[in-house]
């Protein structure tokens, strides 16, 4: 069972984890006027690092089934020490968009951790566990922002990535004193288990569900982030306004984590459904209040609840369902709410070209209005009626 500490260690791990990936965001002017490099072939540093990151997840979590769960996570950190020392010493720009990429794709282990927490708490305190952990996850995505940009600013971008890289070394070893080792649940072969992910995906419909759940939230998501600072110009406010929104999303963040507990009082059903309500509450805040700041301060508190209540139910769900392959069903998860953030940055600057901010907000609640149909759909599969646990490693994919 997990310790207060343990879970703590883990929410804090997962953070310095997914930070990686946001640091280089505010830097990459700085990064661009040392290394004598345009803004596109800067923003490709960004770009690499987050498609590291996503063919991450769909080759290398599904590992967490068939590899003892400490030893993959500490090796995966340790990597991301290695590549962002790279980052740190990078002489020119190709060299630093190769070590991204591999920070990217290294940086997998909230992804990891995550369903390992899941096989360490019990079924009746699942939910709290896997919220803890999700938060410190929101957590780290929002600080990493500010804490890039301010070290950048005063020490020198390279300063960040030997900052990322001692914390994450930090991180690498209260891992491994903190972490029991549990042998791993599946003896399938790579390949039997990349198969797998479309059979478990086949067998289950309360995971296509909650796919579907987290592709609609993150399409929002992106939409938003994707366009606000569009908007936000054309009411003559700067990005030191969108930064600060930011900082309001991590206040809505630790507000979040008491919801987490109603997954394991009251089903995640209804937190699916509290969770869609809340993103539909917020983004009609933002289309009637399109011109006020206020309006915007009031939503952003909202958005990250929704978000993270969405995110909390549609996990405690899938890891319920297997107990032998939680880190596929993670990834198959993942990969489609990651799907959706594509689909809704491309649909939010579509809709923002085509009719402005309140187009954004409609597409917005159009995506919403699906995720309310997705949680009919579990109302009548019943998912919380009791899902079953797998007893016996049967090698998905093979038949």
């Amino acid at each position: 069972m997990l310790t207060r500490t343990t879970t703590l260690i883990l929410a804090v791990a997962a953070g310095i984890a997914v930070a990686n990936l946001y640091y280089i965001q505010p830097i990459l002017e700085l990064i661009a006027r040392d290394l004598h490099a345009g803004a596109r072939e800067a923003g490709w540093i960004s770009l690499l690092m987050q498609l590291g990151y996503a063919l991450g997840i769909l080759f290398c979590v599904p590992l967490g089934d068939i590899l003892e769960r400490r030893t993959l996570s500490v090796a995966l950190l340790a990597c991301t020490t290695f590549g962002l020392v790279a980052m740190a010493l990078a002489p020119g720009i190709t060299w630093l968009a190769v070590a991204a990429f591999a920070v990217g794709t290294a940086t997998i282990v909230p992804q990891v951790l995550m369903p390992f927490a899941a096989d360490l708490a019990t079924p009746e305190n699942r939910g709290r566990i896997v919220a803890t952990v999700q938060t410190g996850l929101i957590v780290g995505m929002v600080y990493s922002r500010a804490a890039g940009g301010f070290i950048g600013a005063h020490f020198g971008w390279r300063m960040v990535f030997w900052y990322a890289a001692i914390i994450t070394a930090l991180s690498t070893v209260a891992l491994t004193r903190a972490l029991p080792l549990r042998k791993p649940h599946s003896t399938l072969t790579y390949a039997q288990l990349l198969r797998s992910l479309v059979t478990l995906t086949r067998a289950h419909p309360a995971l296509r569900a909650s796919m579907g759940l987290g592709f609609c939230a993150f399409a929002t998501f992106s939409a938003f982030w994707t366009t606000i600072a569009f908007h936000l110009r054309t009411l003559g406010y700067g990005s030191d306004v969108v930064g600060t929104l930011g900082l309001t999303a991590l206040a809505g963040a630790f507000v979040a984590i008491p919801f987490g507990r109603l997954a394991d009082r009251r089903g995640t059903v209804f937190t699916a459904a509290f969770a869609v309500a809340t993103l539909a509450v917020t983004f009609a805040i933002f289309l009637i209040g399109a011109h006020s700041l206020v309006a915007f301060f009031i939503g952003m508190v909202c958005f990250p609840i929704g978000m993270q209540l969405n995110q909390i139910s549609n996990q405690t769900r899938i890891f319920g369902l297997d107990a032998l392959a939680r880190s596929r069903l993670n990834t198959a998860y993942m990969c489609m709410t990651f799907m959706g953030g594509a689909v809704g940055a491309f649909a939010g600057a579509a809709a923002w070209q085509a009719g402005g901010w309140t187009a954004v907000c409609i597409f917005s609640l159009g995506s919403i209005a699906c995720a309310g149909l997705i949680v009919i759909w579990l109302r009548v599969l019943k998912v919380d009626a009791g899902p079953s646990l797998r007893t016996s490693d049967v090698p998905l994919g093979e038949g």
